[in-house]
C-alpha cells in the first residue's frame, strides 16, 4: 500500500513512472530479488542520518543507499516545471474520475454481485434473488432505513483497520519466506483486503442513496473542494482517485508527495499507518465516494430523465434490499419448510392454519414454495374454495412460475376437474415434466390410465418419477396391453434407475396387479437393496392374487414392520379366516408399538381381521377403545351380520344417530342387511324410512331394499322398487329372482329369468335361478337351464345337485358329482345337498353310505361333518332306528364337538327377541310356557301327533315326546308373540336352521286356529303360513 503520509527526510520528489519499475526490477535482479517491481521503495534524504522508519525488518541500509543513488542519477528522475504539476493536479482528479472509474465500477460491481450470488447460494435462494434492477416497491424497504448500515459499517471499517495496520509486518514476513504458501497467505490476505473494500464502499453508496439529485450537485462541488484541501495537506493525488481497488500501482505514472507537516521523523510507525487509515481509507475514500455518486446521479439525470430504472440512484439501494429480501426470503424459506413437514405428515389443516396465519404480509411476496405447499394441503383436503381463493391471489404470477403452474395441474386433478386442469395443461408455453406427472398421476385419480399411458407416450425423456406413475396407471388399467408396457418400459430404463427402489417398488406393484406373480417374485428376489415398500408391494400383490399365506410368510422376514405391512398382514388373516391366522392377528397386535394404535387404519385393518376371522367378542372390546369412524363402525356392522347377530348392528346404527355421526352409503347397506337377517316386515318399513333419498336411488341400495323384502316375504314392495329402476343391472335382476325362488315362486323366476339381457347373466344369475327351481320343484326347467350354461362353476353344479336331491334324483345327482370331480377336487356343499335329500327321503342306507364318503374325503373339515352328523342321526330316527341315532349324538358328545344352535328371531312392539329350544331367559318365561301349554292343547284337539322322529336323542325321565318338541325355538316365538300381542294377526319369526318336519306341520294348524298368518323363513326359504292351514312351500321343503 503506498503511503500518505511521509517523513520529512522521506524523499518528497519520488517519481514512479514506469521507466523506474524497469529500473527498480533490474536493481532487484541484482540483489537476489530482494525488492520486485512492486515493492513500495521509501527513499531518505541523504542529509538525514537517522535510519528508515521500519526498514531494519526488510533490508540493508548499504544496499537501499545503492538503490537510491541508481535511482537519483537517473535522467528521468529531473524535477520538472512547477505549472505542469500544477495542471495536472487540478486536472487528473477529473480526468481520473470521469474515464478510470467505470472501470472500477464494473470491478466492485462483478464483486458485490458475486458476493451475493454466493449467499443466497448457501441459503437455497435463487441464485439471482437480489440481484434484479429497477423494481424494487415500498415492500422491499420496509422499516430498514439507509441509517441502520451505518453500525455494520463500523464494524467493517474496524475489521479493515486492524488488516491495515498489521499489513506491514505481514508483508514483510511473508517476503522473506519466500515460499509458495507465503505467497499464497499474501494473496489471501490482499483478497480479504479487497473484500472488506466491497463490503465498505457499497455500505456507504447505500447510506448516501436516500439523498435527491439537487443535494448531489452540492454534495459534489463540496467533496471535490475537500479533495483538493486534503491534497494540499496530504501530498497524494491519483491514489486517492485509484483506492482502494489497484492491488498494483505499477499502473500509475504519476504519484507526486508533498511534505505533509502532520507527520514527524519521531513518530512510531504504527501511528503513521493508523494516520494515513484515517485520512487516506476513511475521509479521502468516503469523500471520493460522494464525489463519484454525485456526478453519476447528476449524469444520469440530464442524460435519461424520464427513465428512472437507468438512473444509478434507483440501482444503488441494492444492499438494503439485500438486506432486507434476505430475512424476508428466510422467513418465507421458513415457513415453507414448516409447511411442506406438517404436509408430509398429513396435517393438512394446520399447514393451511399456518399458511392463512402469514397471508395477511403480502401472498404477492410469497415464495413458490409457500404456495406450492399450500395448494398441496388444499389439494389433499379437496378444499376447492380455498383453493380458487389462492388462485385469484396469485393468478398473475402462475404464467412465469412453472412450479406453482404444475401445483395448480394437481390440485385441479386431486378435486375431480380434470377439465380444467388439462385447459391449464395445454395453455402451457412451456411443459415441464412436473405438469406431465401431475396430469397423469390426477387421469389415475380419476379413473382414466389410459390417458395417463397416452401422456407417457408423448415424453421423449421420461424421468424416474414418470415412470412410476406409468407402472401405477397401467397397474390399475389391468389389461394385456398395460401388461406389454410395462414390460417394455422395464426392459428400456436405464440401469441407473434399477438403483432406486420406489420405482422398483411400483414395477413390482404393477406386476402384482396385473397378476404376473411368478415375474414379481423374480425381481423381487433378485433385488439387493430390499426396503419396505417392496415388501409391501408383494404382500399387498399375494392379497389380491389370493396367496395370503405368502403375504404371511414375506411379513415373518422382516425384522421391524412398520404401519403400512402391518396393515398388509392384517388384510391377509383377514383373507385366510383361520384359527390360525386369528392367533397370528391377536399375537402382532399385543407386540407392535403402542403408537401404530394413532394410524386409525391399523386399528381399523386388526378390528376388521378379528371380525373375518370370527372373534366378534375381541372385535367389540377393540371398538371401544378405537376413534370412532363411519368406517369402523361399517366394519363392527359387518362383523355382527356375519356372526349372525343383527340385533347389534342396529344397536350400532342407534349409537351412531345418538353420537351425530352421519351414516353413509354402507352403513346403510349394513343396516338393509341386518333387517334382511331379521326378516320383520314392520321392523324393515320403520328403519327405511331414514334412508334419504340421495341413498334410496343407488343401485346398491335399490338391490338390498329388494333383497330384504324379499327375505321378509314381503315379494310386493321388492316388486315396486325393481320396476321404478329404469335400467336394472345384473344386481337387480338376481335379487329379484332369488326374492321369487326364496318365497316358492319358481315360475316367476323363470320368467325374469327369461327377460334378463345375456350380457348381465353371471354366474350368480344362473345359481339364483336354479335355486328357485329347486325350491318349487321345477327339475325339467333346471335342467334346461343347466344345459345351456357354457361354463359351470362349482356354485352352479352344487344348486343343480341340490334341486336333483329334492326330486329325489339321487343317481343324476351322483352322476353330475362325478361328472364335476373328474376335473376338480371333491366340493362337501354337493354332498351335503345329497345327504340333505336322502335324510328327506328317509333312506338311511344312503345317508350312511354319503356319510361315510365324506368323513373320507373330508376329514379336517370338522363344522360340515357335525352337521352331517346330525342330518344322518335325523335320518335314523326318522326311519324308527332310535339306538343308532342316539349312538350318533353321544358319539359327538363324546367329541366334544358342538353342534350349530338353532336360534329364531321374531319382533314384537318395535322390540327384538331372541330365542333357543327349551329357552327360560325371557323375563316373561312363565307366561311363554303357559302359553305354549295352551296351544299345545288346542293342536291335540284338532287331530295333531307330535313326530317323535324329529328327536335324535333319549328322553328324559320328566320328558315327553310333546314337551321336547313344544321346546323348539319357533314354537316358543310363536308363543311369546300371542304373549305380547293375543290378538294379533300376523307373526313373522327367522329361523338361521331349516324348520323341522313337526313345527312345520303344526305351524299350518296354529295359523288355522288362531286365523294368524305366521311367516317363518328358514336357512333355506321362506314359508308363508296361511289362515287356511296351508304352507307356499307346498310341503316341498
Amino acid at each position: 500500500m503506498l503511503p500518505v503520509f511521509l517523513t520529512k527526510g522521506e524523499n518528497p520528489h519520488l517519481n514512479t513512472s514506469n521507466n523506474n519499475q524497469r529500473r527498480f526490477s533490474i536493481v532487484s535482479k541484482n540483489f537476489d530479488n530482494e525488492y520486485h517491481n512492486q515493492q513500495q521503495i521509501q527513499v531518505i534524504d541523504s542529509e538525514l542520518s537517522q535510519p528508515l522508519p521500519n526498514a531494519d525488518g526488510s533490508t540493508s541500509r548499504r544496499r537501499l543507499t545503492q538503490i537510491i543513488s541508481i535511482v537519483e542519477n537517473s535522467e528521468e528522475n529531473v524535477i520538472k516545471p512547477k505549472g505542469r504539476y500544477l495542471l495536472l493536479f487540478i486536472v487528473e482528479p477529473i480526468l481520473t474520475g470521469c474515464f478510470l472509474f467505470p472501470i472500477l465500477v464494473l470491478f466492485w460491481d462483478c464483486g458485490w454481485n458475486l458476493t451475493v450470488t454466493m449467499i443466497n447460494s448457501l441459503n437455497n435462494y435463487p441464485l439471482a434473488y437480489n440481484l434484479d434492477k429497477g423494481n424494487y416497491t415500498s415492500e422491499d424497504y420496509g422499516d430498514y432505513s439507509p441509517q441502520s448500515l451505518i453500525v455494520p459499517y463500523v464494524i467493517v471499517e474496524i475489521l479493515l483497520l486492524i488488516l491495515y495496520l498489521c499489513q506491514d509486518l505481514l508483508y514483510d514476513f511473508l517476503k522473506r519466506q519466500h515460499t509458495v504458501v507465503g505467497m499464497i497467505l499474501l494473496k489471501i490476505h490482499t483478497l480479504l483486503l479487497a473484500s472488506f473494500y466491497i463490503v465498505q464502499w457499497e455500505m456507504i453508496w447505500t447510506i448516501l442513496d436516500q439523498y435527491t439529485p439537487t443535494d448531489w450537485t452540492f454534495l459534489m462541488v463540496l467533496s471535490l473542494a475537500s479533495l483538493f484541501a486534503l491534497t494540499v495537506l496530504t501530498g497524494t493525488l491519483s491514489d486517492m482517485v485509484c483506492s482502494p481497488f489497484v492491488v498494483s500501482y505499477d499502473s500509475i505514472d504519476h504519484c507526486i508527495q508533498f511534505e505533509c507537516p502532520l507527520v514527524t521523523a519521531q513518530m512510531d510507525r504504527w501511528k503513521i499507518n493508523l494516520m494515513n487509515f484515517i485520512l487516506y481509507e476513511f475521509i479521502i475514500s468516503n469523500i471520493t465516494i460522494i464525489g463519484w455518486h454525485g456526478f453519476y446521479v447528476i449524469l444520469d439525470q440530464y442524460l435519461y430523465p424520464d427513465d428512472t430504472t437507468i438512473c444509478l440512484n434507483h440501482r444503488l439501494s441494492s444492499l438494503i434490499i439485500f438486506v432486507k429480501r434476505s430475512v424476508a426470503n428466510q422467513s418465507n424459506f421458513d415457513l415453507g419448510k414448516q409447511m411442506k413437514l406438517l404436509n408430509d405428515n398429513k396435517q393438512f389443516k394446520k399447514s393451511l392454519e399456518l399458511f392463512d396465519k402469514h397471508k395477511k404480509n403480502n401472498i404477492e411476496t410469497f415464495s413458490s414454495l409457500i404456495i406450492t405447499q399450500a395448494l398441496k394441503a388444499c389439494a389433499h383436503l379437496e378444499d376447492f374454495q380455498r383453493a380458487e381463493t389462492i388462485y385469484h391471489l396469485i393468478s398473475s404470477r402462475i404464467k412465469d412460475d412453472l412450479y406453482i403452474l404444475a401445483s395448480l395441474i394437481h390440485l385441479y386433478m386431486q378435486c375431480g376437474d380434470v377439465a380444467r386442469a388439462e385447459s391449464l395443461f395445454d395453455t402451457a408455453t412451456t411443459k415441464t415434466l412436473s405438469m406431465y406427472g401431475a396430469m397423469m398421476k390426477g387421469y389415475i385419480k380419476n379413473n382414466q390410465a389410459n390417458k395417463a399411458i397416452d401422456l407417457f407416450n408423448e415424453i421423449k425423456n421420461p424421468n424416474e418419477v414418470i415412470i412410476m406413475v406409468l407402472f401405477n396407471a397401467c397397474a390399475q388399467l389391468g389389461t394385456i396391453e398395460a401388461l406389454n408396457l410395462t414390460k417394455k418400459v422395464s426392459k428400456e430404463i436405464p440401469k441407473s434407475f434399477h438403483l432406486n427402489p420406489r420405482l422398483i417398488t411400483s414395477l413390482l406393484d404393477a406386476l402384482m396387479q396385473l397378476g404376473h406373480v411368478v415375474d414379481a417374485h423374480l425381481l423381487f428376489s433378485r433385488s439387493q437393496n430390499k426396503v419396505l415398500p417392496m415388501y409391501g408391494a408383494m404382500m399387498k400383490g399375494y392379497i389380491k392374487n389370493n396367496m395370503a399365506n405368502k403375504t404371511i410368510d414375506l411379513f415373518n422376514e422382516i425384522k421391524h414392520p412398520d404401519e403400512i405391512v402391518t396393515i398388509l398382514l392384517f388384510n391377509a388373516c383377514a383373507q385366510l379366516r383361520t384359527p390360525q391366522a386369528l392367533e397370528l392377528a391377536k399375537t402382532v397386535s399385543k407386540k407392535m408399538p403402542e403408537c401404530f394404535y394413532s394410524n386409525i387404519r391399523i386399528p381399523t385393518s386388526l378390528f376388521n381381521a378379528l371380525i373375518k376371522c370370527g372373534d366378534c367378542s375381541s372385535a367389540e372390546i377393540l371398538f371401544v377403545k378405537m376413534r370412532k369412524s363411519v368406517e369402523a363402525y361399517g366394519n363392527l356392522m359387518n362383523g355382527f351380520n356375519h356372526d349372525n347377530n343383527p340385533s347389534k348392528t342396529l344397536d350400532l346404527f342407534n349409537q351412531m344417530k345418538h353420537n351425530g355421526i352421519n351414516a353413509n352409503i354402507i352403513i346403510y347397506l349394513c343396516v338393509i342387511k341386518a333387517l334382511s337377517q331379521i326378516g320383520d316386515y314392520e321392523l324393515c318399513q320403520s328403519i327405511v324410512k331414514e334412508i334419504p333419498h340421495c341413498f334410496l336411488v343407488d343401485h346398491k341400495i335399490q338391490s338390498a331394499l329388494i333383497d330384504m323384502w324379499g327375505k321378509t316375504g314381503s315379494v310386493d314392495q321388492a316388486k315396486q322398487i325393481f320396476e321404478k329402476i329404469l335400467e336394472p343391472n345384473h344386481i337387480g335382476y338376481t335379487a329379484m329372482i332369488n326374492c321369487y325362488g326364496l318365497n316358492g315362486m319358481g315360475i316367476q323366476s323363470i320368467e325374469l329369468y327369461r327377460k334378463m339381457p345375456q350380457q348381465l347373466i353371471d354366474e350368480v344369475a344362473y345359481v339364483s335361478v336354479l335355486n328357485a327351481c329347486s325350491h318349487s320343484g321345477l327339475v325339467d326347467e333346471a335342467r334346461s337351464i343347466f344345459r345351456n350354461i357354457e361354463i359351470k362353476t362349482e356354485s352352479i353344479y352344487a344348486t343343480m345337485i341340490d334341486c336333483l336331491s329334492r326330486a329325489y334324483c339321487f343317481r343324476e345327482a351322483q352322476e353330475l358329482i362325478e361328472e364335476y370331480e373328474r376335473l376338480n377336487s371333491p366340493v362337501i356343499v354337493m354332498y351335503m345337498a345329497l345327504l340333505s335329500g336322502a335324510r328327506n327321503e328317509k333312506n338311511s342306507d344312503l345317508s350312511q353310505n354319503i356319510y361315510d364318503r365324506m368323513k373320507n374325503l373330508f376329514p379336517q373339515m370338522t363344522n360340515p361333518l357335525i352337521s352331517a352328523a346330525v342330518l344322518l342321526a335325523n335320518v335314523y330316527a326318522s326311519s324308527g332306528d332310535i339306538d343308532k341315532a342316539s349312538d350318533i349324538r353321544i358319539q359327538l358328545n363324546k367329541s366334544g364337538l358342538k353342534k350349530k344352535i338353532g336360534l329364531t328371531w321374531t319382533v314384537t312392539n318395535g322390540e327384538i327377541y331372541q330365542f333357543r329350544a327349551h329357552d327360560q331367559s325371557h323375563p316373561r318365561s312363565d307366561e311363554i310356557y303357559v302359553e305354549l301349554e295352551k296351544i299345545s292343547k288346542e293342536l291335540t284337539q284338532h287331530g295333531h301327533e307330535y313326530d317323535s322322529s324329529w328327536i335324535t336323542r333319549s328322553l328324559n325321565q320328566d320328558e315327553t315326546v310333546a314337551s321336547v318338541l313344544c321346546g323348539h325355538s319357533e314354537k316358543l316365538a310363536i308363543a311369546w308373540n300371542f304373549v305380547a300381542n293375543p290378538n294379533t294377526t300376523r307373526i313373522q319369526l327367522t329361523k338361521n336352521l331349516r324348520v323341522c318336519g313337526d313345527c312345520h306341520r303344526a305351524t299350518k294348524l296354529i295359523a288355522a286356529i288362531r286365523q294368524c298368518e305366521i311367516i317363518v323363513r328358514d336357512a333355506n326359504r321362506i314359508h308363508h303360513f296361511y289362515t287356511n292351514g296351508q304352507c307356499s312351500c307346498s310341503d316341498y321343503f
